[in-house]
């Protein structure tokens, strides 16, 4: 039987996982440090940032292909997905076996794929090789629901051997899969203050690294821009 789904699990690491309780605090022996668990409803606050969005790195590093087979090199990043902020801590290889088996009208899409189903230490994030049709159909196996975040899509040819012959990467920026519209590897970067009621949210991402800032103040302002001058950013 064919798989038209190949799955990789990344080391991760998510600072608050989501959970059913409002605040939990799990100390795991095997890792040696606290994991700690909000309410999956708080995760929204990331919505501060943006929905679904790489925010560093996950870059398609390498692509390599035999007669049969497909596999592409992920690098490390920072994403936010389904309410969820997660660091990938290593790169990252998968592979699509028995690609020849595939009619090659079709074409092959990388996802990152994350649901917030509040069972504690479970839930992680995870890569999709998923097969779709030229009509753009999975066979029911991309599921719309957790398959948030489209890293790239690729086409493949093959011989009159049924061997692979080419396995390429498309320059596209949006795509229609199940009937559902995608950006393709969308990454922001972040420099923003966001005022929010009873203080400032300052984020920020350069190359010095990332900069959070919380302060407290007297207005309640929706948002504020900025902008970089020397030695730092200010308010516009």
């Amino acid at each position: 039987m064919l798989d038209y789904i190949h799955t990789h699990t990344p080391k991760q690491d998510m600072f608050f996982k989501p959970y059913t309780q409002r605040f939990h605090i799990y100390y795991d022996h095997k890792e040696g440090k606290n994991n700690y668990y909000i309410t999956h409803d708080f995760g929204k606050i990331t919505r501060l940032i943006d929905e679904n969005v790489i925010l560093e790195g996950c870059d398609i590093t390498n692509i390599l292909f035999d007669s049969t087979s497909a596999t592409i090199y992920i690098s490390k990043g920072r994403i936010i997905i389904n309410d969820t902020y997660i660091e990938i801590l290593d790169d990252s290889v998968i592979v699509f076996e028995q690609l020849n088996m595939f009619d090659d009208s079709g074409f092959i899409v990388l996802s990152a794929s994350f649901i917030n189903n509040h069972h504690l230490r479970k839930i992680q994030l995870r890569y999709h090789l998923t097969y779709f049709d030229r009509n753009h159909k999975s066979y029911g196996l991309f599921n719309t629901d957790k398959d948030k975040i489209v890293i790239g899509v690729f086409d493949f040819e093959k011989n009159s051997l049924n061997n692979v012959i080419s396995f390429t990467q498309r320059d596209i920026d949006h795509i229609i899969l199940d009937d559902v519209y995608y950006d393709v590897k969308r990454a922001i970067k972040l420099v923003s203050y966001f005022l929010i009621d009873g203080g400032i949210l300052n984020i920020c991402d350069d190359e010095v690294g990332n900069l959070i800032r919380l302060q407290f103040a007297d207005t309640n302002v929706e948002y504020v821009d900025s902008e970089y001058v020397e030695g730092g950013y200010t308010w516009l």
